[in-house]
């Protein structure tokens, strides 16, 4: 009896990690597509609103639902205000190592994101439309490759779970 229970809780906890690698990918895309939403607001407010870096931090995190990105600009906003002797690039880095890195980004995704804090506050608008788009385009990337790999990758984690947790039963019955 205690046999069989073990091998329920070996095939239950492979197939628990199965299951949680497969979240994990999926959360990856979710976080990648609220990063490209606070993008795409920030351009606007930037090239439509002529709004400061100050004031389009501000005015889209009131309009993201995230409360992890919401801070991590309103944390900029409120730096920017202070204007101390900081530059952008330091503070831009610093908030995506204090607010980001809790998020379901990887470690690439959070480099490419300093990297555009790099050119973004000191370039004239267009370039700074430029890097925008840039980085949009490198963020499309990264989700197409993302969805892809959710797509391939998922069924097999979830599987390879099961049947290793099988396996694993099995050997030690």
């Amino acid at each position: 009896m205690l046999k069989i229970l073990g091998a329920i809780m070996v095939i239950g906890a492979s197939s628990g990690i199965g299951y949680y690698c497969s979240k994990k990918l999926k959360l990856h895309l979710e976080a990648l597509l609220h990063m490209k939403k606070m993008i795409m607001l920030l351009k606007g407010e930037i090239l439509y609103m002529n709004s400061t870096l100050e004031e389009a931090f501000a005015a889209v995190a009131l309009r993201i639902s995230d409360p992890m990105y919401s801070d991590f600009l309103l944390d900029l906003s409120e730096k920017l205000k202070e204007r101390s002797s900081r530059l952008f690039y330091d503070i831009w880095c610093e908030g995506v190592e204090v607010h980001l890195s809790k998020s379901d980004l990887w470690k690439k995704d959070r480099l490419d994101i300093k990297a555009l804090g790099e050119n973004l506050g000191y370039l004239d608008k267009q370039m700074q439309e430029k890097n925008l788009d840039l980085y949009l385009e490198q963020l499309e990337e990264e989700m197409a490759q993302g969805k892809e790999e959710f797509l391939s990758k998922s069924k097999l984690y979830r599987s390879l779970g099961i049947m290793g947790g099988i396996f694993i039963a099995i050997v030690l019955m």
